[in-house]
C-alpha cells in the first residue's frame, strides 16, 4: 500500500467486503484488499477489481451483478458518462455510455433500487460566474431503477 491514510471499504456480493485507498494517485492500485468473513486477514483483490482502478463499485440487480463507474479525476472535475456491468465473478456483460455532451460528468451514481444518477460537468454557459452572485444552476439527469 502506499502512504494514503484514506481507506473505505465497499461490500461483495453475497457477503466480504473490498478495500480502497482513497486520495491515491493514478501511480498506485485503489483497489488493495479483499475481506472474506471467514477467512483470517485480507486476500488480494479480484484482479478484475484491480485491472480497474479509479472506479466505484456499486451492488445491482439484488445483488446479482456490479456496477462500476468512473471517478472524477480532479484536474477536470470530470468523470467518464459510462456504466459497466459485470455478473457476480466479474465477467463483465458490457458498457452503457450516457451522452452528457462534450463536458462529461462531474458524477454519475447508482441508487440502491438500480437508478442512475449523473450530473454534467458545469462550464462558465452554465451560469457559473464568480463576478455574479456566486451561484451555479446544477442539471442533474436520471434513468430510474434502470439498473433494477
Amino acid at each position: 500500500m502506499n502512504t494514503s491514510d484514506e481507506f473505505k471499504l465497499h461490500p461483495q456480493l453475497g457477503s466480504g467486503l473490498f478495500l480502497e485507498e482513497m486520495g491515491c494517485s493514478r501511480a498506485c492500485p485503489s483497489w488493495v484488499a479483499a475481506y472474506d468473513p471467514h477467512v483470517l486477514g485480507p486476500a488480494s483483490p479480484p484482479a478484475w477489481l484491480v485491472a480497474r482502478p479509479s472506479t466505484k463499485i456499486n451492488l445491482i440487480r439484488r445483488g446479482m451483478g456490479y456496477a462500476l463507474t468512473h471517478k472524477a479525476t480532479y484536474a477536470f472535475w470530470q468523470a467518464e458518462c459510462s456504466i459497466e456491468v459485470l455478473t457476480a465473478n466479474g465477467m463483465s456483460c458490457g458498457t452503457v455510455h450516457f451522452d452528457q455532451g462534450a463536458r462529461g460528468c462531474s458524477t454519475i451514481e447508482v441508487g440502491n433500487d438500480g437508478t442512475l444518477i449523473a450530473q454534467p460537468t458545469l462550464s462558465i454557459d452554465d451560469g457559473c460566474h464568480s463576478e455574479t452572485d456566486g451561484t451555479c444552476r446544477w442539471t442533474w439527469h436520471w434513468w430510474p431503477a434502470l439498473l433494477r
